[in-house]
């Protein structure tokens, strides 16, 4: 199996804040490593707590180098522009705007915060179980895609394992399965999609965002559009660990896997 046919659907450069890398080091790579392209999916998340908002990056600029990298090489290595959008339910309508003034191929829909909690720097409630929390967050998250229209797929659902302090920070469907599958029911319903992640493997985790277990119940549940998406903010990351997930969609029964291209899906045969 080979990554010809493959484009890594989430990649971050120096237009987000919590990466440095160049978008050309990003082309680089992703060439190095033997991949169709990359979408750059860089983070727009308003009203982020603690003064962290980022509320967008200059658009124009970032899209008068992505243009000229595609046209560099094309033919070769697709070059394609993407938005992370972190999901907050009072942002619903400014998000969406932002999205149609802009030209992206591709929008994720993520969330990274919740109860106004940056879920990466702070948990959300001390005195809670870890079924709580997840609940909490899983709830969160099916707002996102219940009072949100204007994205392609769901972005890293069980982010937040990446950041929990449990000995056993897995997020299973059989525990949650009820918020789970009203989660991916409404995604279908919706004629969207849900992102395979493998910044997991990057965290320890052993296993992508969402995890086998959900993406089996995906299938089961008729759901056929999925992005690839290394999420990655060092360069090294570019695709990482894509060929065994791909491997593992595979037995689960995927035949294809997608990339956006003008905010539409484009399959290729696993």
């Amino acid at each position: 199996m080979s990554l010809q046919n493959i484009v890594d659907c989430h990649v971050h450069s120096h237009f987000s804040s919590d990466s440095q890398i160049s978008i050309k080091n990003l082309v680089l790579q992703g060439i190095k490593v033997g991949l169709a392209g990359i979408t750059v999916t860089d983070h727009a998340d308003l009203d982020y707590p603690n003064n962290l908002s980022q509320p967008g990056f200059d658009f124009k600029d970032r899209a008068r180098i992505l243009n000229e990298l595609k046209n560099e090489y094309a033919g070769s290595f697709k070059v394609l522009q993407g938005l992370e959008l972190g999901f907050q339910p009072q942002i619903v309508e400014r998000a969406s705007k932002m999205v149609q003034e802009n030209s992206f191929d591709f929008v994720i829909n993520s969330t990274h915060v919740v109860d106004s909690i940056d879920v990466c720097r702070r948990p959300l409630n001390e005195s809670w179980t870890k079924e709580q929390v997840y609940r909490r967050y899983l709830t969160v998250l099916y707002d996102s895609v219940s009072m949100f229209d204007n994205f392609d797929v769901v972005g890293h659902i069980g982010f937040i394992t990446r950041y929990v302090p449990y000995e056993d920070p897995s997020l299973s469907f059989k525990d949650y399965s009820d918020i789970i599958d009203m989660i991916l029911k409404t995604v279908i319903q919706k004629g969207k999609g849900i992102e395979v992640n493998t910044a997991g493997y990057f965290y320890k985790l052993k296993a992508p965002h969402p995890g086998f277990d959900i993406l089996t119940r995906y299938k089961e549940l008729g759901g056929t559009i999925l992005t690839l998406g290394s999420d990655s903010h060092v360069v090294t990351q570019i695709g990482d660990h894509f060929i065994p997930v791909l491997q593992k969609l595979a037995s689960i029964g995927f035949e294809y896997i997608c990339y956006f291209e003008n905010r539409k899906p484009v399959f290729s045969k696993i």
